[in-house]
């Protein structure tokens, strides 16, 4: 997992601060709501004190937060978001920084007013915020009710807003924060997205798809962004069957040799546009956008070194486009797809050959299932430059795999 985040995805030190916040806030919620009613004792008192404390700790957290988000940027937007979305999300998340910041301030101040020191953890104790008077004490414990009570709506919102985007949505809004082993559990709870159909523009094949998602150390088994959108490729041919990948059963892999010895990496994001029928070749396309910054080989110091300059320079080319021009049949069930393989800026024809079998799932649904391979030359499209250049360390013949499986689209007639 990246310490920092990326364009499409929150980083592990996010990831913490987001997770923590969130725990404490929703425990000091219940918690708050709760010791009002314990009778007067030294455990009341204690839980008061744990309570401010724990206060303080989340204000802390926002300041470091914040700070962060200033030395780390955020992520993109999801791509699947509209503009009533993003800014609904956006007022979401500033209101949150406000609830957070409002919230412990009050209680400080109502402690302070009520004549109360407030303890942290026992450690020190804060100077008091305002002047002690009791009119001012009941006006700030009015003010701590009521910003309790939006941040219970807020939060409620919050999660919810998640929930929906995960599993009716199917976008990676709720899964680009999750932790990895979270993540990994609720992906394959999220049935494949309905197919749409969008234009992609020819020129696509050195055009970046803006669908960022999660970043480095995802399993190959992770989310998958399906575009099931038209190519026009074939524009003088009727477009074949559309199909939409199933996000939890394709893979794409690569097997490079170092030392001699070779090690197997994978690719947590992709995004794929399919247009394929066996009798309708010339109608056939295939568009597939593969996210560099979620290579990961299960070595951290080998998956930093990808993400450098000197191997797929993640921070200007995010991304590998795949984009076909011609199918041709050779053999039962066996095909090769021509087309432009675009990595790190650099545009080469290849052929991708490939079987693909046909068959049907308990809902009568039709099911394609793609295999193909193809071996890349790394030194051809500048994968590994400067020290990396000589292929004694690291081999120039990279094979890549593919395992592609795909719900026929409903058709209209």
């Amino acid at each position: 997992m990246a310490f920092k985040n990326t364009p499409s995805q929150y980083g592990s030190v996010s990831k913490l601060l987001h997770w923590t916040i969130a725990l404490i806030v929703i425990f000091q919620l219940v918690v708050g709501s709760w010791m009002h009613g314990l009778p007067r004792s030294d455990f009341k008192f204690k839980i008061y004190d744990l309570h401010k404390s724990l206060g303080i700790l989340v204000l802390a957290l926002i300041a470091v937060r914040v700070l962060w988000h200033l030395f780390s940027r955020r992520p993109q937007p999801v791509e699947t978001l509209t503009k009533m979305e993003r800014i609904g999300a956006r007022a979401l998340h500033d209101s949150f920084y406000l609830l957070l910041i409002a919230m412990p301030l009050t209680g400080w101040a109502m402690s302070s007013a009520f004549g109360v020191p407030v303890h942290v953890f026992g450690l020190f104790t804060l100077p008091d915020f305002v002047v002690k008077s009791k009119a001012g004490a009941h006006l700030y414990r009015e003010l701590h009710g009521y910003i309790s009570d939006v941040l219970i709506a807020v939060v409620s919102a919050h999660a919810g807003a998640a929930l929906m985007h995960h599993f009716f949505k199917k976008d990676t809004v709720l899964k680009r924060m999750l932790p990895l082993l979270l993540a990994a559990l609720l992906l394959g709870a999220a049935p494949a997205a309905k197919a749409a159909t969008t234009n992609i523009p020819a020129k696509a094949a050195t055009t970046n798809i803006p669908a960022k998602a999660a970043t480095t150390n995802i399993p190959a088994k992770a989310a998958i962004v399906n575009v099931p959108a038209q190519t026009n490729i074939a524009t003088a041919a009727k477009p074949a069957r559309a199909w939409v990948m199933l996000h939890q059963k394709s893979t794409i892999t690569f097997k490079p040799t170092q030392l001699g010895k070779a090690f197997t990496g994978h690719f947590g994001v992709f995004a794929a546009s399919i247009f394929f029928s066996p009798d309708n070749l010339a109608g056939s396309s295939v568009y597939v956008d593969v996210h560099m910054t979620t290579a990961s080989t299960g070595a951290s110091d080998r998956d930093q070194n990808l993400m450098s300059a000197e191997w797929f320079d993640v921070a200007r080319f995010p991304d590998a486009i795949f984009k076909s021009t011609a199918f041709h049949k050779v053999g039962a069930n066996a095909y090769t797809a021509d087309g432009i393989l675009t990595i790190k800026g650099v545009s080469l024809p290849v052929q991708l050959p490939f079987t693909v079998i046909f068959s049907r799932n308990p809902d009568g649904g039709e099911i394609a299932t793609a295999d193909g391979s193809l071996t890349l030359d790394r030194s051809k499209f500048n994968i590994g430059t400067g020290q990396w250049k000589a292929t004694d360390i690291i081999a120039s013949q990279v094979p890549v795999f593919f395992h592609i499986v795909a719900l026929g689209a409903k058709q209209h007639t």
